[in-house]
């Protein structure tokens, strides 16, 4: 799938949020399996079709986890890939994409105007776009 550049920025609060998310979730898994217990007992006993319910759980949260790798990988990409922006271009998306600031925040925080920052926000888009144009093309 080919994404533009803001669109390829944007995932960036997505994938925060559900590696956050995701993590949370993990941390439940593993409390649940650590609260699962086998009991031992020489006595035969018909299933109820559950299975190993501290299997499960641990399954499902290794599997968890090597998803927020994934995700971690991505989102590492992505902030790799606004590292190779120079000047107050990457400054202004750094900032707007990855810390959530406002551009109206970041012409403050810079003492530029908002139309400044508006324009330098616009050629790092342009400018990550290209990027993303030249792996397209190496690949």
């Amino acid at each position: 799938m080919i994404l533009d550049a803001k669109e390829y920025l944007m995932q960036v609060e997505y994938l925060t949020c559900k590696i956050r998310g995701d993590r949370a979730r993990v941390k439940q898994l593993r409390d649940a399996a650590e609260s699962t217990t086998g009991i031992a007992n020489t006595e035969r006993v018909q299933s109820s079709g559950s299975g190993d319910p501290m299997g499960r759980a641990v399954g499902s949260y290794l599997d968890l986890e090597a998803e927020i790798r994934k995700d971690e990988q991505k989102l590492r990409e992505i902030i790799e890939t606004i590292n190779q922006l120079r000047g107050p271009e990457k400054t202004v998306i750094y900032q707007y994409y990855v810390m959530g600031k406002f551009l109206y925040e970041i012409a403050s925080d810079m003492q530029k105007s908002y139309s400044w920052v508006s324009k330098k926000h616009v050629k790092g888009i342009d400018g990550v776009q290209a990027i993303l144009d030249s792996k397209k093309a190496g690949a």
